[in-house]
């Protein structure tokens, strides 16, 4: 039977399971619907505090953990297998350039999970934790992910793309700097970070092809070099 707090504490949310005593924690996630994952397959809170029983809660955990390290080699083999080699060649097929592919449909790929656990979230009410997962995964992303990246294999970058990027990067996390300082948020700083996003893409796009005329205009200029050289030896040599 579930103790009186307990019962209280099934009226507030899920995330208040912390506040109960052990013995009543697995009781309250099995009956709490808030504890129900909307779009998992696992409960993870029923693994947690009712697999080995509340007296192996800290095992249960830790158990939990090792899981979860599983998934994330899981994700590095999925990537470096499946969703890399895919892009590779729908960028080839697409004619796009690298650093299009990478601001376009690596970012979607990538994003895609924040969306979904955003969505998640916010369903629940946790909107700092969204927040702060979205601003985390960024620095994250920018600074471990880039610098195991430059350890693992130096390469130079592209002045131009690389000082957009970060251009409109800064914007963005400027722009949410603002918001949190001022404590309000609105439907047109919504609309704002979309639009941004979409002048961000345009961009791309038009500098891309920009670029791509330019090695055209480069290429066509080395053939006609090349034309022009040839026709000037011929001559020479008919003179000897």
């Amino acid at each position: 039977m579930v103790s009186t707090a307990a019962i209280e504490f099934m009226a507030v949310s899920c995330r208040d399971v912390t506040s109960l005593n052990l013995t009543d924690r697995c009781e309250f996630v099995r009956s709490e619907p808030s504890c129900v994952p909307n779009m998992g397959l696992v409960n993870y809170l029923e693994i947690i505090y009712c697999l080995l029983g509340p007296e192996h809660y800290v095992e249960s955990l830790l158990l939990t953990v090792a899981w979860l390290l599983v998934l994330f080699v899981g994700l590095g083999v999925t990537s470096g297998d499946f969703l890399t080699p895919a892009l590779f060649v729908i960028s080839k097929t697409l004619h796009m350039s690298q650093n299009m592919a990478g601001v376009t449909l690596l970012a979607f790929g990538n994003g895609s999970p924040d969306i979904f656990a955003a969505l998640a979230g916010v369903r629940q009410g946790s909107y700092e934790l969204v927040i702060g997962g979205l601003i985390g995964g960024g620095i994250f992303v920018t600074t471990v992910v880039a610098g195991s990246v430059f350890l693992t294999k130096p390469f130079k970058l592209a002045g131009r793309p690389f000082t957009r990027d970060c251009v409109f990067y800064f914007s963005a996390a400027a722009w949410a700097f603002y918001m949190f300082y001022t404590g309000e948020i609105t439907m047109l700083h919504a609309i704002g970070f979309i639009c941004l996003y979409c002048v961000y893409m345009a961009l791309v796009v038009v500098s891309g092809i920009l670029y791509q005329r330019y090695l055209a205009k480069e290429q066509d200029c080395k053939h006609r070099d090349q034309e022009k050289a040839c026709q000037d030896e011929k001559p020479a040599k008919n003179g000897r």
